[in-house]
């Protein structure tokens, strides 16, 4: 016949498993925190990137504008190619190398 289990061994059989779910529940916590932490941190990254992208829309936006404006576009023309208004002169120093 079989030998019939004591009520401890189903009280520390039940114990072991509540145990097992628990650390279980633990580890799954714990991933979904990390993961919550890194897609915080990428969120924060793009939405820098967001607000540098809007900035330098904005700008484009006015120098885009601003083409219509001769002092701008002037302005724009020295400031990017180095051009230089006429009855002005620019003087560009250059470096020599000495040899000894």
């Amino acid at each position: 016949m079989q030998e019939k289990k004591s009520p401890r061994f189903y009280l520390w059989s039940i114990g072991l498993f509540l145990l097992l779910c628990l650390g279980l529940y633990e580890a799954g916590a714990h991933k979904r925190q990390s993961d919550f932490d890194l897609l915080m941190a990428e969120y924060t990254h793009l939405q820098y990137e967001k607000e540098n992208v809007l900035a330098l829309q904005a700008d484009l936006k006015l120098q885009i504008a601003s083409h219509s404006d001769r002092d701008s576009i002037e302005l724009l023309l020295i400031k990017k190619l180095g051009l230089v208004p006429e009855g002005q002169k620019k003087v560009v120093f250059e470096e020599k190398l000495v040899w000894n």
